[in-house]
């Protein structure tokens, strides 16, 4: 689920991928592992499991705020 109301909100997909896309301003493009580590070094209290970071990504897609180019994740 996107928010899941029995886990922790710094679980939730919802917050991942504002995290993410907070991170991604900084930048103009970044490669997937890159994003994953400057997540984990910003904002985890525990480490995140990989899966979850892609399921945010696809949130992210979904919603048409990200797009792959040349290997790197960009904004749209």
């Amino acid at each position: 689920m996107i928010i899941e109301p029995t886990l922790s909100p710094y679980q939730s997909l919802y917050y991942i991928g504002a995290m993410l896309l907070t991170i991604m301003k900084e930048r103009e493009s970044q490669y997937l592992f890159e994003l994953y580590e400057e997540y984990q070094r910003r904002y985890a209290k525990e480490p995140m499991p990989y899966k979850k970071f892609i399921l945010a990504i696809d949130y992210l897609y979904i919603l048409n705020k990200v797009k792959l180019v040349d290997g790197k994740l960009r904004l749209c």
